[in-house]
């Protein structure tokens, strides 16, 4: 999880915006996972 916020982190930095809005989908996706 720890990892996962660190590339948000980064990316959210980063100027690529769609990079971002690609990566909360998988955050969000792997939220909703269990485990």
């Amino acid at each position: 999880d720890n990892a996962l916020r660190l590339w948000v982190w980064r990316t959210e930095k980063s100027p690529m915006k769609t990079s971002r809005r690609v990566l909360y989908t998988i955050l969000v996706s792997d939220r909703n996972m269990p485990g």
